[in-house]
């Protein structure tokens, strides 16, 4: 904390967490600062905290597995109204728990303040999450950010294109792709000889 100045360090959000911090209690969200949110993050792998409150932010490209998991409710807020979360939210967060060649288990518990329709719960616990898709766009702003990069990196923009998720996704429907192809050629090829076809979608 001596890189912050005077002023920053008696924020009142700041004295409040390092007090915390100093009880092995943490938080964790997106609105921390930046330098907070990493000082919780070393602490937490290094095992200082015990007690760690967070959203789920905290359970996405970290890898930091605790050995119990709480669920203080199954609703959250998606920016427009309150829903129940999915199941790959779900097992998002419950798969943090149990720590590889620590526990022999994770445990995760959910504390339900509401009835939970069943559907809902059947779809939360015993449904595969939804397949993911990638939202990897080539825009005009891509590439110019790509070029900039290669001015000072030995940055290069057709690996970083050949090895994305996009490019994954492409690469294995493109046998579908192909069938596909071949069955509207032969619909294309029978229509020339006979004059008329039916080609289904």
């Amino acid at each position: 904390m001596a890189c912050l100045d005077e002023d920053d360090a008696s924020l009142p959000a700041i004295v409040s967490m390092l007090e915390m911090l100093q009880r092995g209690i943490g938080v964790h969200h997106s609105g921390l600062v930046p330098l907070l949110k990493e000082l919780v993050e070393v602490l937490f792998q290094e095992g200082f905290i015990k007690v760690l409150f967070a959203t789920e932010t905290f359970s996405i490209g970290l890898n930091m597995p605790a050995r119990t998991v709480v669920f203080t409710a199954l609703r959250k807020f998606d920016g427009e109204s309150m829903r129940w979360i999915d199941a790959g939210e779900y097992m998002q967060m419950s798969g943090r728990a149990g720590r590889r060649g620590i526990d022999a288990k994770g445990v995760c518990i959910m504390m339900m303040e509401e009835d939970m329709p069943e559907d809902n719960l059947r779809a939360v616990c015993a449904s595969q999450p939804r397949p993911m898709d990638s939202e990897f766009k080539l825009s005009y702003y891509t590439m110019l950010n790509m070029l900039r990069r290669l001015e000072t990196t030995d940055y290069n923009i057709e690996y970083v294109i050949k090895n994305s998720f996009k490019q994954f996704q492409h690469d294995r429907n493109l046998p579908a792709t192909e069938a596909k192809l071949r069955e509207l050629e032969a619909a294309a090829a029978k229509k020339g000889s006979e004059g008329n076809a039916v080609v289904e979608e």
